[in-house]
């Protein structure tokens, strides 16, 4: 005769049968999703009774899907109940009813421990049993454990492991709720001969995702993921949609593409291709950009500029007012020498280099009409160019 029996919830159901026998009504235990109750039991979540039948009628109806046990265990709600059931004295009458409760009373402990040892059992095929300290009996822990003798190996959630020492199948979890030192996964190998530590992701596109639980609205993820021979990092919204603009991408021949544009190669015969505004700054020296190149045979170092009409702007923070910008851009067959006001105006082009194509000129706007008297200077006597002797 089996000394349970087991329920799920629907939400609305309050009354439970059971077959089994028992001696007192505080040896009929109630297990519901892991809380054990008992006739006596207050404060808990669920209260119960035992009514004719018999049956458990539990107040409120357990909830959809709970995990209702009914059981009994004849040393009380927990394990505490150590005393006989009866104290004869010298003398007294002994009834038939005591000597049956005596007999019964040490077969359903005798039941119990077996059911208890069927229960370890039915658990070793791909469980674990936990032992509870606070009601002293073991319980199961369903893992799925899964063993390859051939390997010595074991598998977690699925088919055996065959590789690897342990293997999970499916997802996995690591949560740190509290105020520590936040969840950490830590991959260590102590072999002194051997001390390589790796993190491999196997997997079609293998992605690594950063979750900002604080961030502001479609700023909470980060995709970092590899396919096809590049390593991108991609913004996500908040619905895990790829944001159109994509700040790096790594590719396997040595290329690098930062910012901007989605398409998947460098542009030309480019390394390494930007997309975008990029500043160079340093506020304890100066910022300073190199372009060198060390092939003996080939020691070009070139600075290019595409685009309509380049610009090379010169800002000069300590200059006084309209004295601080000065560029040169090239556009319609002129290269131009120009200051700028700091609203940003152009109101003097010094310096034109012209060509058409062919032949090359030289302009020279706003020389003075005579003798500046600063040596060095240029100036424009009629027809004559002359040069300033202070």
């Amino acid at each position: 005769m089996a000394i349970f029996i087991d329920y799920t919830g629907d939400g609305v159901t309050t009354d439970f049968d059971f077959s089994f026998p028992y001696l007192q009504e505080s040896h009929v235990i109630l297990d519901i999703d892991g809380t054990q109750y008992d006739t006596s039991s207050t404060g808990g979540t669920y209260t119960f009774t035992i009514e004719s039948g018999p049956l458990v009628r539990v107040t409120p109806a357990p909830a959809s899907d709970a995990v209702i046990r009914i059981y009994r265990n004849s040393r009380g709600l927990d394990n505490d109940d150590l005393d006989p059931l009866y104290d004869f004295t010298d003398g007294s009458v002994v009834t038939e009813d005591q000597l049956d409760g005596i007999y019964l009373h040490n077969l359903y402990l005798a039941q119990e421990s077996t059911q208890e040892k069927i229960n370890s059992i039915g658990a070793a095929a791909g469980s674990v049993l936990i032992y509870d300290a606070t009601n002293l009996n073991w319980k199961v822990l369903p893992l799925n454990l899964q063993y390859d003798s051939t390997n010595d190996t074991v598998g977690i959630g699925g088919a055996a492991a065959t590789d690897y020492k342990h293997k999970l199948h499916g997802d996995l979890l690591v949560e740190q709720t509290g105020t520590a030192n936040g969840a950490v996964v830590t991959i260590q190998n102590t072999d002194a001969t051997n001390d390589d530590a790796v993190l491999i992701l196997a997997s079609q596109d293998p992605k690594v995702q950063h979750y900002d639980l604080n961030g502001s609205t479609d700023k909470k993820f980060f995709l970092t993921k590899y396919g096809d021979g590049t390593l991108t990092f991609i913004a996500q919204s908040d619905a895990g949609y790829e944001k159109t603009n994509i700040p790096l991408r790594l590719v396997e021949n040595g290329s690098t593409i930062l910012g901007g544009e989605s398409s998947d190669g460098v542009i030309g015969g480019y390394t390494h291709t930007i997309y975008g505004d990029i500043i160079m700054q340093d506020d304890s020296a100066e910022a300073t950009l190199t372009v060198q190149n060390t092939n003996a045979g080939a020691n070009a170092a070139v600075l290019r500029l595409i685009a309509d009409n380049p610009t090379v702007v010169w800002n000069d923070d300590g200059g006084a007012v309209d004295q601080k910008l000065m560029q040169v851009g090239y556009g319609s067959g002129s290269m131009d020498f120009a200051f700028y006001s700091n609203a940003g105006s152009p109101y003097a082009i010094p310096l034109q280099l012209t060509t058409d194509g062919s032949a090359g000129g030289v302009k020279l706007n706003g020389l003075p009409t005579s003798d500046p008297a600063v040596a060095g200077q240029l100036w424009r006597d009629g027809t004559d160019l002359k040069v300033s002797l202070g």
